[in-house]
């Protein structure tokens, strides 16, 4: 039961993850480095 939990918060946390990279593709190499610690952080 444990795992079922680990393994889903995985997968949520990969999903955002991904999310939030092809959101960073559209912005500027600028706007990118301003969000530097943001993308350290996850």
């Amino acid at each position: 039961m444990e795992n079922e939990k680990i393994e889903k918060l995985n997968e949520k946390l990969e999903k955002e993850f991904k999310e939030f990279c092809e959101v960073l593709k559209t912005k500027t190499p600028e706007e990118i480095i301003e969000r530097a610690y943001e993308i350290t952080v996850k």
